[in-house]
Parts: C-alpha cells; sequence; structure tokens
C-alpha cells in the first residue's frame, strides 16, 4: 500500500492560496473542499491541504506569520520543470527565496508561497549522484 502525505498550511485567505496552488498546477479535489479547508492534489500520494485561518486555529495551527517553521521540497520530473514551476509561482505572487542551486546532479530553486510557506523545487540525476 502506498502511503499518502498531507501536508496542512495555515493559509490568510483561502480563495486565494487555492487559487495560487491551482496555478502552480495542482489540482483542486472538490469532494475535500469546503469554506474551513481545501484539498490540492500535487500527486496520488500528496495531497496539501489548505486552512483556513479559523479551522487551523481549532486545530492548534499558529496563523501565517512570514516566518516558517518548514520548508517543502518538490521533486520534478527536469532541470525545465524546475524553471517553469518557479515561473508559475513568481508570476502567481510567490516571492524568489536564495540563488539557484547548481550542484550537477541536482539543480534547485526555492521560493515562498503568499503566506511565507518555503518551497523548493528541485531535480536529481541519479546516474550522476556522488
Amino acid at each position: 500500500m502506498a502511503r499518502m502525505f498531507f501536508p496542512n498550511l495555515a493559509v490568510r485567505d483561502l480563495t486565494a492560496a487555492i487559487a495560487f496552488y491551482s496555478a502552480l498546477g495542482f489540482e483542486n479535489h472538490a469532494g475535500f473542499t469546503d469554506e474551513s479547508a481545501a484539498a490540492m492534489v500535487v500527486s496520488d500520494e500528496v495531497v496539501i491541504m489548505l486552512l483556513s485561518p479559523a479551522f487551523a486555529a481549532e486545530n492548534g495551527m499558529a496563523p501565517p506569520s512570514g516566518t516558517a517553521a518548514t520548508s517543502h521540497a518538490l521533486q520534478v520530473e527536469s532541470r525545465a520543470e524546475v524553471d517553469a514551476f518557479m515561473t508559475r509561482a513568481l508570476s502567481a505572487g510567490a516571492s524568489p527565496l536564495g540563488e539557484p542551486q547548481e550542484l550537477g546532479f541536482m539543480y534547485a530553486r526555492g521560493m515562498t508561497d503568499p503566506d511565507g510557506h518555503i518551497w523548493h523545487a528541485h531535480w536529481m540525476d541519479p546516474a550522476a549522484l556522488p
């Protein structure tokens, strides 16, 4: 059985967060979305849950503050996809984070979403791993 992962992110504005993550290419699962939370499907195993301020507070989560407590990394299939992901993110309101990392076997770029959550998109070439 594949294990699923559901990272929960507190957001300031649920409608705006749905629009941002949709712009990244993630699909909203309407069956698990209402006025308090939204499910954004990343893959068959990963679904990001966006939580409204009230619902996040009910679940013991702090509101977004601009200081991230975690960082999320998403592996993509190519260097070009790293750049395309970042282009979509920046066009949708993200802020760039640091400089691109070029390590030969890995290429990565980072950003913060409009709520201050940190994301990195990376590609790795398994044949070139040290």
